[in-house]
């Protein structure tokens, strides 16, 4: 018989800070420029956002500046195709 995840348990930093939606099953990890990150979230460096929130926070849609050049970006931007339309985004 196969075991009940609990994604609580078994990956509680995934969990959007605002929106509480579950951004490893969603697939919105990601990593942005320090800048940006420090316009959204600046009093918890650590807090997960999932991509609409950030977002939201920001004020504008994320382009492919916002982003760093990180291999998680690129390997995610593979299977999260809302990642993916982000990094092609032009300012």
């Amino acid at each position: 018989m196969a075991s009940v995840v609990n994604p609580r348990t078994h990956h509680p930093g995934f969990f959007c800070a605002d929106c509480d939606v579950d951004t490893y099953v969603n697939q919105h990890y990601y990593m942005l420029k320090n800048r940006v990150w420090k316009l959204i979230a600046p009093d918890d460096p650590n807090v997960m956002l999932c991509l609409p929130c950030a977002e939201r926070r920001l004020g504008r849609g994320l382009s492919r500046d916002d982003f760093r050049r990180a291999p998680v970006n690129k390997g995610q931007a593979r299977v999260c195709r809302e990642l993916a339309e982000r990094l092609r985004r032009k300012p």
